[in-house]
């Protein structure tokens, strides 16, 4: 699951999202990506584990990178 967090705000929804989909008895990955500009990342991060988010990103390189580390996708070189 990816939820994305565009400023300004979405960050109380993107917590209550990732507590219900958790609730519902979803244990695989939960990836929030936040996109924009927000401060304090560090305490973010915290606040949606605390929630159960897996991970969270702040591009979309990263939010791309992350999902094909949880797929296994190895690209053919």
């Amino acid at each position: 699951v990816v939820i994305s967090v565009l400023p300004k705000g979405g960050f109380a929804q993107a917590r209550y999202l990732c507590k219900s989909i958790r609730r519902e008895g979803y244990d695989g990955a939960i990836v929030v990506a936040c996109y924009g500009k927000f401060k304090s990342f560090d305490r973010l991060f915290v606040k949606f584990r605390e929630v159960g988010a897996t991970s969270m990103t702040t591009s979309y390189l990263q939010t791309k990178s992350k999902i094909e580390s949880f797929i296994g996708f190895r690209p053919i070189r």
